[in-house]
Parts: structure tokens; sequence; C-alpha cells
């Protein structure tokens, strides 16, 4: 394959892993709600280590878990601060 075709692969799963960020962003929002509703806190930090813990256990690489943990921590930490965001 040549370069701009494998680059067209990455363009295409870049748009594919926007729109499932979108998906878990709007989910991580009706939980927020749902934690308000029930007066929890948004904070987690259980929940967001076992998935750290259950995306590790799933990683087969090339990512390094330490890569893998950075990329999830910004995610969670996203999500997490929509939640606080919102009225």
């Amino acid at each position: 394959m040549d370069i701009s075709t494998l680059r067209q692969r990455i363009d295409d799963i870049d748009a594919r892993l926007l729109e499932l960020l979108t998906e878990r962003a709007q989910i991580s929002l009706e939980i927020g709600e749902h934690k308000r509703g029930e007066n929890q806190s948004i904070s987690n930090p259980e929940r967001e280590q076992k998935i750290l813990a259950r995306l590790l256990e799933c990683n087969r690489g090339p990512l390094t878990p330490d890569m893998v943990r950075a990329i999830y921590r910004v995610i969670i930490r996203s999500c997490r601060d929509l939640q606080h965001r919102q009225v």
C-alpha cells in the first residue's frame, strides 16, 4: 500500500474514533444526570481504575500499557469535565 492510501485509512479511522468518542461523551452526560439526581459525586476513582484495568487486560499492543493509560486518562477526564459542566 502506498502512503496516501495508508493516510486515508488513518483519516477514516480518526473519523470513526471521533464518532465513538462523541457517543461515549453523550452516555457520560446521561450518567452525570443520574448521579446528580441521586446526589452522587461526579468523580468515581474506583470506577475509573476498573476501566483502566479492563482496558489494559484487553490491550494486545502495539500500544504500551503507559500509552493506553495516558490516552484513556484524557478520555475519562474529558467526560468527567463534561459531567461537571452539565446544568
